[in-house]
């Protein structure tokens, strides 16, 4: 699929962990989860990010066949995000 398979894999993971890094750090994440707490409750987070790619020249439909990812956000999730300041584009 792509030229350097280990080298993108690498490069993917990185991704990974510095969303879970950006999330884990956050302070509003911090302040939500404290005050979760504060009320007796334990809190376990799960969020799955999906991660698409693609080469910029296969854009145009010349190259190659580009294939959609489809996947739909349930309502934890997007509170969640909502929470990080992150907004979606309603399609």
């Amino acid at each position: 699929m792509f030229e350097d398979d280990a080298c993108l894999k690498k490069m993917i993971n990185n991704l990974a962990q510095v969303i879970n890094d950006a999330v884990s750090e956050s302070p509003d994440m911090r302040k939500a989860l404290n005050a979760i707490k504060k009320k007796g409750y334990g809190v376990d987070v799960s969020l799955a990010a999906c991660i698409g790619l693609y080469k910029p020249e296969c854009l145009d439909g010349e190259s190659e066949d580009v294939t959609p990812i489809n996947f739909e956000f349930n309502k934890d999730d997007l509170a969640f995000l909502k929470s990080l300041k992150i907004k979606l584009d309603e399609k």
